[in-house]
């Protein structure tokens, strides 16, 4: 995989996505609990607000800004792949951006982020085939 220029090789449409995690609980009815009082830690991964939630790709680069909204959560984050669609188990990518600006883009497999940070990541998905599922 060839380092991002500073152009990124994205297309400006549809290839910049932000990407919220928070981590919520949920009431049986599907309403958000609060729970701060009740008991430690939420339950349920959330992205953009979303519980369980789906970015249908095409194959080529994507810009993923990401941000960790959880109030005490860390992430460790990775894209996984079937051991038969490449030789290791993780897609890598490359960090372009912290919280501290952008920065010389560095391959990477997985990252850990911590509550209130930011990273900026492009990720090349032109080696997936069409209808691989990217966890």
């Amino acid at each position: 995989m060839t380092p991002p220029t500073s152009g990124s090789g994205c297309r400006k449409e549809n290839s910049r996505s932000p990407l919220i995690l928070q981590d919520r609980t949920f009431n049986q009815d599907g309403s958000l609990a609060y729970t701060m009082t009740l008991r430690e830690g939420e339950d349920t991964p959330v992205v953009n607000g979303k519980a369980y939630p789906f970015l249908a790709v095409e194959p080529r680069r994507y810009r993923l800004r990401i941000l960790n909204a959880s109030n005490e959560r860390f992430w460790r984050l990775r894209f996984g792949v079937p051991r038969d669609v490449l030789p290791q188990p993780t897609l890598p990518f490359w960090l372009i951006g912290t919280d501290g600006g952008f920065r010389t883009p560095l391959q990477m497999l997985n990252f850990l982020i911590s509550p209130a940070e930011r990273y900026d990541l492009i990720v090349d998905f032109s080696r997936m085939p069409m209808g691989t599922n990217v966890t």
